[in-house]
């Protein structure tokens, strides 16, 4: 198991949990709110993603991003790609066209 977490890391530049991590906190940046804000919380985001433990998720969030998670249904929906975290190259891909609400 070591030598496929060290593989992992020669080949992206960090640990698989900590890319798993990144991953996790841009899908949730581009995340799709629902039309009514109020139907849904940042916290129930960042469950649907693997985030169970609140303060944790705000705290890793608000370090990436620079703003609190709970901003994403006060912001207007504007368009985001899915973007993966820096390690595996270029690649993007936009969910749909729909109208997105970005986390910040």
């Amino acid at each position: 198991m070591r030598d496929l977490e060290e593989g992992f890391r020669r080949h992206v530049g960090k640990p698989p949990m900590s890319y798993l991590r990144e991953f996790r906190l841009a899908q949730i940046h581009a995340e799709p709110t629902a039309a009514e804000p109020e139907a849904t919380t940042a916290s129930a985001i960042a469950r649907r993603w693997g985030f169970h433990h609140h303060g944790r998720f705000a705290a890793s969030y608000s370090a990436r991003y620079g703003s609190s998670p709970a901003e994403i249904l006060r912001r207007p929906a504007e368009p985001a790609p899915t973007v993966l975290p820096s390690g595996l190259g270029n690649a993007t891909a936009c969910a749909s066209s729909a109208p997105h609400r970005r986390i910040r």
